[in-house]
């Protein structure tokens, strides 16, 4: 990286403590001079603030519970470093890792670089390690030159940030990083899938904590989707911008909903056609689950991803339905 660009690293934390001491440890150990590390504190209560300090690392405490977009760019705002990497309190960064992605930020006419999950990474229980199957899968159908933002870890020249920061209409988790992507491309700027710089996904999800993350994901993606719309018009494509989980449920939800409106009641057989479709729609992923683990963990990340699709499906759903009956809902970018 050139001599001319600094780093600040941003770690939005809400009660992290069982993975931010590791962040932080291979943070720390990357080697990079006068690196600027920022913990935003989102009222955290299990200690995470305790850890962030003991590393060194300057802790801006949010004043009551914002939710990552708005810790992310309050962090931004404190940051001094040229480039800002984002990391989230369960990734553990490989060496040399952040040196790199910040580096490719400061390429031409980028807008955001981001690392995707490792298939790799050990795990001693099952459903984290299914979890992260099914993450790496999706990164594994984004391209270089992505449509799709994952701001697990991410990099983007601070600058380029502020002009277009993220939004903090969307108070929770969910698709806030994905309409960054958006925003950026809109201004013509490169959104960059860094395929080579794998990071380790800590995290330890329950199946229902997942699941019900996702639904938000895809419930508040229809919004995002229609703001996009509506701000850029023709200049947004729609299509080109619906990764790869979202749209099968997309698929499935429109081919489910058109035979219910043209048959008036669905035919008995339609269930078993349904799953049938479900079951050879997921055996790319099946395949891919049996080259990265083992059988037992392939076949348990099959099931769950066909289970999954139903989330999916209804995050989208309660979407649409909130879209049409003025539900509350961010309206437009707030970069308050």
């Amino acid at each position: 990286m050139s001599a001319m660009a600094s780093v600040t690293v941003v770690i939005p934390v809400r009660n992290g403590a069982d993975t931010l001491d590791e962040c932080l440890d291979a943070v720390l150990s990357d080697g990079i001079d006068d690196l600027e590390v920022i913990v935003v504190d989102d009222r955290s209560t299990d200690g995470s603030k305790d850890i962030a300090e003991r590393h060194g690392a300057r802790v801006v405490g949010m004043e009551g519970r914002h939710g990552p977009a708005a810790c992310r760019n309050r962090g931004a705002r404190e940051a001094t470093g040229d480039v800002v990497v984002f990391l989230d309190a369960d990734i553990r960064v490989r060496p040399g890792t952040i040196t790199a992605l910040a580096e490719r930020a400061c390429g031409p006419d980028v807008g955001a670089v981001f690392s995707p999950y490792d298939p790799a990474t050990k795990y001693d229980s099952l459903v984290p390690a299914i979890v992260n199957l099914q993450n790496v899968f999706w990164f594994a159908g984004i391209s270089e030159e992505a449509v799709a933002l994952v701001s697990a870890a991410m990099a983007i020249h601070r600058d380029v940030l502020l002009a277009t920061l993220f939004d903090e209409g969307i108070e929770r988790a969910s698709v806030e990083d994905i309409e960054l992507g958006w925003a950026l491309r809109g201004r013509g700027l490169h959104v960059v899938h860094a395929v080579d710089l794998p990071v380790d996904h800590m995290g330890r999800p329950t199946l229902l904590g997942y699941w019900t993350s996702r639904f938000h994901n895809s419930r508040l993606y229809v919004h995002g989707f229609i703001h996009q719309s509506a701000d850029r018009g023709r200049v947004f494509r729609p299509f080109d911008s619906l990764y790869m989980p979202v749209g099968v449920a997309c698929a499935v939800a429109v081919i489910t909903t058109s035979i219910a409106i043209l048959t008036g009641v669905l035919p008995p057989m339609a269930s078993s056609l349904a799953i049938a479709a479900l079951v050879i729609w997921n055996l790319p992923f099946l395949a891919y689950c049996l080259r990265h683990a083992s059988v037992t963990v392939a076949l348990a990340a099959f099931v769950q991803s066909m289970l999954f699709s139903f989330v999916q499906v209804f995050g989208l759903t309660v979407g649409v339905l909130q879209l049409l009956t003025g539900g509350s809902v961010p309206e437009h970018r707030q970069q308050v």
